[in-house]
């Protein structure tokens, strides 16, 4: 609980937090009226350690409490003064501990938050709608609450999934509209010559000339070695800023519930590196930089060594480098590339 200096200093608020912790009733969960029931095993070592141990400047505002019949069930505590960088603020804790930390602003209270490796889940108190702005613009997490419990998401309504350590791979988020598509093996549907979902389109782009550009090139016969794969990419591009602009670009409400917004929204993934492949076909290829562009990420093609075929004559070109404007092209092994995968978000 990560809370500005003002409120982390009001003893109003310091004692109506703990008062609300104790009234939460705590034992078995055959009981119903109990808020917490014990632990599915006794406390591995992280979390014995938060419950057993304070850093300097932490204190207990409320201390651990085990049941002496059940070493599974644990009353919950608060430990207080936990600073930037502790065992207790980079620690995730699958117990009822909650540690409180102070911050000088949003800004501040925005960094402590991302300065974990985690980002399933974050939520903010807070009645300003500019304060709301720049914490849901700002914070790195897959589920953003605003005055409402962080809680107990719903499929489709809170499609639940989060980012850095608290998501595996490229998994899409659980519940969402699209989560289906990972279990999929997706091939093309329509004959070679037939266009994608177009539509019209609201705004420019460098792409939407390019692709313009590229048409009046193939109805002057020009590329005829390379017609039919740009002819395709062509279309694919006009698809994906369609797409873009209906889709990938706004906030969507499903549900549309008065009283209350449930927004699904897409974000750039960041740096996104195109590896090429001796195999790779043109419009593999020039579609995935494309793409990638279009989604606002940024971009980067990557090329072992001495690699020559099609797509790097193609990508040496002046329409090859129209395509590839803004996007950083590197020579590398596998064994550099690999080298720098931290770097890179897919």
């Amino acid at each position: 609980l990560v809370l500005e200096k003002e409120v982390y200093e009001d003893e109003t608020f310091r004692k109506q937090l703990l008062d609300a912790i104790q009234t939460l009733k705590v034992g078995s969960v055959w009981n119903f009226s109990n808020k917490m029931g014990p632990l599915i095993r006794e406390p591995l070592e992280n979390l014995r350690r938060g419950l057993e141990t304070l850093e300097d400047g932490e204190s207990w505002a409320l201390q651990p409490k085990c049941d002496e019949r059940n070493l599974k069930l644990w009353h919950p505590a608060v430990k207080w003064g936990v600073k930037r960088g502790s065992f207790s603020h980079q620690t995730e804790f699958f117990g009822p501990l909650l540690s409180v930390m102070k911050a000088e602003s949003l800004d501040d209270a925005i960094e402590i938050v991302n300065d974990t490796n985690y980002g399933l889940t974050s939520g903010l108190e807070s009645l300003d709608p500019r304060e709301q702005k720049i914490w849901s613009e700002k914070i790195k997490a897959g589920n953003l609450y605003i005055n409402r419990v962080t809680t107990g998401a719903i499929v489709l309504r809170q499609s639940f999934g989060g980012m850095g350590l608290s998501a595996i791979g490229a998994g899409i988020k659980a519940g969402s509209p699209n989560y289906a598509v990972q279990f999929c093996r997706i091939e093309e549907s329509k004959p070679y010559g037939d266009s994608p979902t177009q539509g019209p389109l609201r705004e420019e782009s460098p792409l939407l000339y390019l692709a313009r550009n590229w048409q009046t090139q193939l109805s002057r016969n020009e590329h005829a070695e390379i017609w039919s794969e740009l002819h395709k990419t062509i279309q694919a591009i006009y698809s994906c800023l369609f797409q873009y602009e209906s889709e990938f670009s706004g906030e969507q409400d499903f549900f549309r519930f008065r009283g209350q917004d449930n927004l699904f929204r897409y974000l750039p993934l960041g740096k996104v590196t195109v590896r090429l492949h001796p195999d790779d076909e043109l419009f593999e290829t020039l579609i995935r930089i494309a793409a990638a562009r279009i989604a606002k990420c940024k971009v980067e093609v990557s090329f072992p060594p001495n690699l020559e075929n099609t797509v790097t004559e193609f990508l040496g070109t002046t329409e090859g480098k129209r395509l590839c404007d803004s996007v950083e092209i590197r020579s590398e092994t596998d064994k550099e590339l690999c080298g720098r995968l931290t770097e890179i978000d897919r």
